[in-house]
């Protein structure tokens, strides 16, 4: 299966954006970031140019450009609250375990204990610990394709 035009398209935007500062490309990622998620909370589904994109592979396009660009040091989160529910990985169907890892994702981002603007789109991109927990989020995931034997790029990742 070709990759979807949306994942050409996203990955050609997050190049553009984030050829300068750190600084400029959070801002100009920040308006992507806060639409995704409005129509992720309008719709049930986040989208790019009005295209559908998945949870995971919205953020995976995403960390994986911020952590090779800007901050390669970048290592996942090591005990995020609240904990890691194992039962996730018991998903065998790719849109049943992005659910569920984006389910337990939001309890994460609404956890007080990471502050008030964690759960901010435009504000929680510029915290190191956002980009440790999506770091941890794609090991996850990473972990989890290899464990199914699937392919990323196999994926539909208008809904994954």
């Amino acid at each position: 299966m070709p990759i979807e035009p949306v994942i050409t398209s996203f990955r050609q935007k997050l190049q553009a954006v984030s050829g300068g500062t750190k600084a400029n490309f959070l801002a100009k990622f920040g308006t992507i970031h806060a639409k995704w998620h409005m129509a992720e909370m309008m719709s049930g589904g986040g989208t790019f140019n009005g295209s559908r994109i998945g949870f995971l592979s919205f953020h995976r396009e995403v960390a994986t450009v911020y952590v090779a660009r800007f901050d390669p040091s970048i290592m996942p989160l090591t005990s995020p609250g609240p904990p890691y529910r194992q039962t996730i990985d018991k998903n065998t169907d790719p849109l049943m375990f992005s659910h569920a890892l984006e389910g337990w994702h939001n309890l994460v981002h609404r956890n007080p204990k990471y502050g008030p603007s964690f759960g901010n789109p435009r504000k929680n991109i510029k915290m190191k610990i956002f980009w440790q927990f999506h770091e941890f989020i794609d090991g996850k995931f990473q972990h989890w394709l290899s464990a199914n034997n699937l392919n990323y790029d196999g994926l539909d990742h208008t809904q994954v």
